[in-house]
């Protein structure tokens, strides 16, 4: 197998993967970004994610380009 096609298909399942957060307030959180490219590096695809760092929780994620509506 190649390498695009198993970003692809992680990048595919992680889509799918659904996160509820255990709490309804949050004290504070961070976010962070990271990105990696499928097939080519102008194939950039981004993952944005939430942490709690008190409860050490990933609170939510989204996966998508770095525009505005990503964020």
């Amino acid at each position: 197998m190649s390498k695009p096609y198993i970003l692809n298909t992680l990048i595919i399942y992680a889509k799918k993967i659904e996160i509820t957060p255990q709490k309804e307030y949050y004290e504070s959180l961070q976010i962070d970004e990271f990105w990696t490219y499928v097939g080519n590096k102008s194939n950039k695809v981004w993952l944005l994610y939430v942490y709690s760092a008190e409860n050490q929780e990933v609170v939510s994620y989204i996966f998508g380009d770095r525009s505005e509506n990503t964020v």
